[in-house]
This record gives C-alpha cells, structure tokens and sequence, in this order.
C-alpha cells in the first residue's frame, strides 16, 4: 500500500497534502497489471500520499489520469537507467560543438547572433522585454563566465551573479540562476534567469516527469519536483514542504529556518544555497538599491516552470521590500 505521513501541528487554516510516485516501489509486473486492466492496487505500489483519505484519493486520480501517470513511472525508470549514458555523451556533444564554435563555422555564426549585439540605450518597452527575456532564458544555459560576457561586453548591461544552487532531494547544486540590471545605477529593470531542462541531463527529465504534487489550501497543487529545485522541501521529510511554505516562514532568518523550525537534515548552509532563498534575498537588496526598478523572472523549459513558481511562492510568502 502507499505510505503515510503525517503533518506537525499546525492550525486548521494550513491544509496541506500530497501524492508521491515513486517509480523504484514496484515491478515490471505491476506496470503492465496497471496498464492493461488497470487495476488500482498495482498503482498504489507506486504512491505514497499525505493521509488515508488522500490513498483514496490517490486511486481515483489514477483512475482519471491513468495513462499521464503510467508515462511518469515509464519515463522516469528509464531515465535512471540511462542517465550516466546521457550524461557521458552530452559532454561530449558539447565539447565538439564549443571546439565548432571557437573555431569559426556556422554554429559560432549562429553563436555570435545569441549574444545579441546592438542591446544597448534599449527603451524597455513589453515588446523589448519579451526579446530580452527569450534571450536570456537561452543564455541561462551557458556557464558563469560565459553568461558574464554575453551581459557585459554584447548586451553592455549590468551583470550582478551567477547561482549554482542546492537541491536537496537529488543532493547537488543542480539549479543555476542569473541576475542582471539594465545599468549599474538606478536601474528601471531587474531580470532573473532559471536555467532550464539539459538535454542530456537525466535528473532534469526526471523532474519534467514527475507527476508527484503538493497541495496547499486556496492556492492548488504545486509540482513537487519544481518545489525541490528551488530548495522548497525534500520529499524524503514530507513536513520540510510544509515548514517552508506556510506563510510565517518566510519572516525568519537562515539561522531561524535552519533551527526554529524544524528543518530535519538541513545544514544552514545549504538552506542558505537553495535558488529561492539566494535569489530572495538579493533580489531584496537589488529591489532597495534600485527604487524605480521592476523585476522579471524568465526561463526555457524546466526553467519557466520555476520562473512562474518562484513569484508565485513570493506572494505565497506576502512578501514586500521594507
């Protein structure tokens, strides 16, 4: 049967629930029993879910999205199977084609057109910032130094940092973030960029699979894996999701998270690591730095999942500049 778990004390107002699919749970056979007739029982191999009643619930989602979570279950073992094969040959694609592109060919030509020259003395209006946000969201894909040159040196704008930051479900800093500014001083626009999925990257795609969901009263069901990415919670310790999202939380410091309330497991520094908690904190800053500023959050795939999650949670949090 599905695990259960059970929430600390919390006040009625805070209902929160979730579904796990946990592709390692059952067998061959239990997919193919699940596919073929659709037998719940095999199904319920895969989950782990909140409370009893959401088991039950659990079964007649299934009944309902049968085939969405057979492919989850599907793609992800295979994913794991493959993933040290994934990634050996997207170092290697990768290489050849950086070794085309310094070289002079009709990738670097193409390469030389990403950079986006002629940016500068831009008035931003939505067409120019839909332009801005679509190239940085396909520069969110290069590396730090890479990403430092295109901003300054092509773009001439202001680059402020490049994030690698902690997931603690899949434990490495497998979410990167960048930060720019229209200009050094009194800047009118802020732009943050989510890497998105890598095409040879297999805990990416697995991610992009998941059917796992986290529930929280008045706002809906959140993708449990986007929530891990932006360091919000770790399925292993179910309650984590709920010490980070309910309303309070977000008033405490990095210290008050990592002890006061509770998150099992965590060091503060890696609390302290995750992309929400980083780009917060500097986006404060920015935001007091900059009056006049607006800020935008952008990102390809996996990326612009977790760029309409992040403003999302901010509100979530009521979170202001002060």
């Amino acid at each position: 049967m599905a695990g259960i778990s059970e929430f600390p004390d919390k006040n009625d107002d805070d209902v929160f629930r979730y579904l796990i699919v946990r592709p390692d749970k059952g067998g061959i056979w239990d997919l193919l029993s699940y596919s073929l007739s659709g037998d719940i029982d095999s199904l319920v191999k895969f989950l782990e879910a909140s409370d009893q009643d959401a088991v039950v619930v659990a079964g007649g989602e299934a009944a309902d999205h049968r085939w969405v979570i057979l492919v989850s279950i599907v793609a992800r073992k295979i994913l794991h199977f493959l993933g040290k094969h994934m990634e050996l040959t997207g170092y290697v694609v990768d290489f050849f084609l950086n070794l085309l592109s310094q070289n002079g060919s009709i990738l670097g030509l193409l390469y030389n057109l990403l950079k986006g020259e002629g940016i500068t003395n831009v008035e931003f209006d939505n067409q120019a910032k839909t332009d801005l946000c679509l190239m940085a969201s396909k520069l969110a894909y290069e590396n730090a130094q890479v990403v430092r040159n295109v901003v300054v040196n092509r773009w001439k704008m202001n680059f402020v940092d490049f994030y690698h930051c902690w997931d603690d479900y899949q434990k490495e800093k497998s979410t990167q973030v960048f930060l720019l500014c229209d200009k050094p001083e009194d800047s009118n626009l802020i732009l943050i960029s989510i890497h998105g999925t890598d095409l040879f990257d297999a805990d990416d795609w697995s991610t992009d699979f998941d059917y796992s969901w986290y529930e929280i009263l008045n706002l809906g069901k959140l993708h449990m894996g986007f929530l891990e990415a932006l360091g919000l919670g770790n399925r292993e310790d179910t309650t984590s999701f709920y010490h980070h999202l309910q309303k309070r939380s977000t008033k405490h410091s990095f210290s008050e998270l990592s002890t006061g309330i509770g998150l099992k497991g965590i060091p503060l520094e890696m609390v302290e690591k995750t992309a929400y908690y980083m780009v917060r904190e500097k986006l404060k800053t920015l935001l007091e730095e900059h009056k006049n500023a607006k800020y935008i959050f952008t990102g390809n795939s996996l990326g612009g999942a977790l760029a309409i999650l992040f403003p999302t949670v901010l509100i979530l949090h009521e979170e202001t500049v002060t």
